[in-house]
């Protein structure tokens, strides 16, 4: 093993010797070990042939990690952009399965190693993919294995078949089974697993929630038991997700229930290279029934999951509800992915315009912290505001042009369909004359041309059925395009008309908008996008907090305007008040004596005059100004006094 091949030449010394691992499962990384060390082993072919330590490298990411792909390995990955990049002299590994088992990306990576010059050891076997013999083996062995999966996964199928055949189960038991060396499920026999259970069953149909089941296991301290693929039972605290698994395996009821979800191809392939998974239909699902003891009886199964299928969110049961909320149940979270729930603040005695918020669970469902909430009012008029603008109507010249060509098509439909029908009556009538020709002692030629017939008679009878009643017809005038331009400019007086309800507003938006969702929320602004029905590209909306308004009533103020001029601005940038109402001179008031910048203003339209700004509005105080004296002699307390507003909104 010290004589170097005479394939290594001075030009692959120069570079790198990369030594590749790969094993496919974490069992086989746990339990082989001598195949680890195996491959680990392969180093000492390079230190051998020349190679010093420091360009001797040994990628093993990639241990634990199935060779059906290569976008799941982060190793094999870097080992390609090496090679691309002229650092790799040699690959060292144990045998050619460990480079993967597809052969498409066997053949790339042969192809890629004979353009670079980077030779191929297998166990100390030095082979150069540029010689035609080596890379003709190279692709047999590609083919051939490629082919050996195949018939090992077809083995695998119909062992599995018939095992299930025979009553038998053929994956691992969840917690609170176990199986004994007949392979039989039995109960597990730490009654703290049982009880364990138990509670958790009993809970739920108690609570008829996941997060109130959780919070009352967690109340109690009881922690749920949860048993790895290939390990050992283990207690870990309750959540949303793990009661989620637990109540919705129907293998607690007795029956053993093999393929509930089942391998995709469509869907590509996870990280560890396995295919992503759907939900099995109920033909690919097999069941044994009576399979082992049962932690349920039928009955409250069945109560489960109904209590399961009134709570889970579906599309046709929107809660529209009557409340204000326009977005209720369209908005998401973006940060935690998760829809946020509508909240009502307590209502007032008369008042039915009670204010409302949209609020996100966060890590709530884990036991820790919710997101947070935001207000109602100004998200709901940004979103009103971007659907009537997709809802404003277009000019009459674009409908007049729209009109003049659609009566075109329409046009050329109807000459097609005028041509299609007459040549599907001359065939008819050739086939009639056809038959009538036919000597009759020639039975099997009449019954052919009468077959023919008789086919072409349903023919010209569907197409003159769909031409009665599918005929396209244009009625409208250019002369009712005014009117119909004038109607649809009324669209955002009959949005907020008094006797448009809260469902009709929300079916309208609900008819454009599919989703709303909150990317960003900072001390001023909230960045929601609006996502669309029709695929049209998403609208960003920069809504202003409090905050923001705010400020700019300091920033005015600071420019000596009076407070109407204050209101004007404010509503020219759209800025509303906490309650979705417009500014006012009172309420702007309101807002500068919380803040301590007003000293004295009787008259709205007079100047206002500044005193102190507090910390985050952008001024600095002004010491031993007149308005800081005015403040601290009172005239602030005797303005609050006279004022007669409640607050900003």
């Amino acid at each position: 093993m010290s004589e170097r091949p005479r394939e290594i030449k001075a030009t692959h010394l120069a570079r790198t010797a990369v030594v590749y691992m790969r094993q496919s499962t974490e069992l086989q990384l746990r339990e082989n070990v001598g195949s680890t060390d195996a491959q680990r082993s392969q180093r000492r072919y390079a230190e051998a042939w020349g190679w010093p330590d420091d360009r001797i490298e040994v990628i093993d990411d990639d241990l634990g990690l199935s060779g059906t792909s290569t976008n799941h390995r982060p190793g094999y990955q870097r080992l390609v952009r090496d090679i691309e990049a002229d650092d790799v002299g040699a690959v060292f590994v144990s045998d050619e399965s460990r480079l993967g088992r597809d052969m498409v990306a066997k053949l790339t990576f042969a192809n890629l190693c004979i353009a670079k010059k980077v030779l191929l050891v297998l166990d100390g076997r030095v082979g150069d993919l540029a010689d035609p013999t080596t890379l003709l083996q190279t692709q047999l062995s590609a083919v051939f294995s490629q082919h050996e999966n195949l018939r090992r996964a077809e083995h695998s199928r119909r062992g599995v078949e018939a095992r299930l055949a025979a009553g038998k189960a053929v994956s691992p038991p969840p917690a609170g089974y176990v199986r004994t060396e007949k392979g039989v499920w039995e109960k597990d026999r730490d009654p703290a697993v049982r009880e364990a259970l138990a509670i958790v069953f009993t809970t739920f149909r108690s609570e008829r929630s996941y997060y109130r089941t959780v919070r009352v296991l967690l109340e109690m301290g009881i922690k749920v038991p949860r048993r790895p693929v290939g390990g050992p039972i283990r207690f870990v605290d309750p959540t949303v997700n793990i009661l989620a698994a637990i109540l919705k395996n129907p293998q607690y009821t007795g029956s053993y229930s093999y393929r509930r979800r089942t391998g995709d191809p469509s869907r590509g392939r996870g990280r560890n290279g396995a295919m992503l998974r759907r939900y099995a239909s109920a033909g690919e699902t097999v069941v044994i029934e009576n399979h082992h003891p049962a932690y349920l009886t039928a009955e409250a199964w069945d109560e489960i999951q109904a209590i399961l299928a009134c709570n889970a969110p579906r599309r046709d049961r929107r809660n529209l509800g009557p409340g204000r909320a326009l977005l209720q149940g369209i908005v998401t979270c973006e940060r935690h992915g998760l829809a946020m729930a509508t909240k009502y603040a307590r209502q007032r005695d008369g008042d039915e315009n009670c204010s409302h918020y949209y609020w996100c669970p966060g890590e709530r469902l884990l036991g820790g912290p919710d997101c947070g909430s935001i207000s109602g009012r100004r998200i709901d008029r940004a979103v009103t505001d971007a659907v009537l603008a997709r809802l404003a109507p277009p000019r009459v010249a674009a409908l007049r042009e729209n009109l003049r060509e659609l009566r075109r098509d329409v046009g050329g439909h109807r000459r097609l369909r005028e041509l299609e029908r007459r040549r599907m009556q001359r065939r008819v009538e050739d086939l009639e004359s056809h038959l009538l020709q036919v000597d009759p002692a020639n039975r099997l030629v009449a019954a052919d041309l009468e077959a023919k017939l008789e086919h072409a008679l349903r023919e010209l009878a569907a197409a003159k059925a769909t031409e009665c009643q599918g005929r396209p017809s244009v009625t409208l005038a250019e002369a009712d395009l005014e009117e119909l331009a004038l109607l649809a400019s009324e669209l955002p007086s009959l949005f907020q008309a008094p006797t448009t309800t809260n469902r009709d507003r929300k079916e309208i938006v609900r008819t454009l908008v599919r989703r709303v969702m909150i990317v960003e929320r900072t001390r001023e602004f909230v960045v929601a996008t609006v996502q669309w029905n029709d695929g049209a590209t998403p609208t960003v909306l920069h809504i202003p907090w409090d905050a923001h308004a705010h400020r700019r009533i300091a920033e005015l103020a600071a420019a000596s305007c009076s407070l109407t001029e204050i209101c004007t601005r404010l509503g020219e940038e759209q800025l509303i008040t906490n309650r979705g109402n417009p500014w006012t001179p009172n309420s702007v008031r309101m807002v500068l004596l919380r803040n301590r910048i007003v000293s004295s203003c009787s008259d709205a339209a007079s100047p206002v005059k500044m005193s102190t700004i507090p910390t985050g509005v952008g001024t600095k105080p002004r010491a031993g100004s007149c308005g800081q004296q005015a403040a601290q002699a009172g005239a602030p307390r005797e303005l609050h006094q006279n004022d007669t507003t409640r607050g900003p909104g």
